[in-house]
């Protein structure tokens, strides 16, 4: 996501947090090759997808998962925590 790339994952863990379907990415099921390779197929035939995925994930990235808002939140917790 910090790279503008778009995303192919599964639905696994807290993936689907970070990763929403049809916005930065495809979430395949997992040990579905069928859904996994439609959805490389998908980018690889749209550029526009590619383009706008990435987009989108950079979005999410520098709203949600860089260093300084993970210093925030941890910072904001601990603070909560102390009162």
């Amino acid at each position: 996501m910090q790279y503008k790339l778009p995303i192919i994952t599964t639905n696994e863990g807290g993936i689907p947090d970070v990763v929403q379907n049809g916005i930065n990415g495809y979430v395949c099921e997992r040990e579905d090759s069928v859904t996994l390779a439609n959805a490389i197929e998908r980018l690889l035939n749209n550029k526009n997808s590619c383009i706008e995925f990435g987009e989108n994930g950079y979005k999410i990235f520098k709203e949600k998962l860089t260093l300084d808002v993970f210093n925030n939140n941890i910072t904001r917790i601990l603070k909560e925590l102390a009162l």
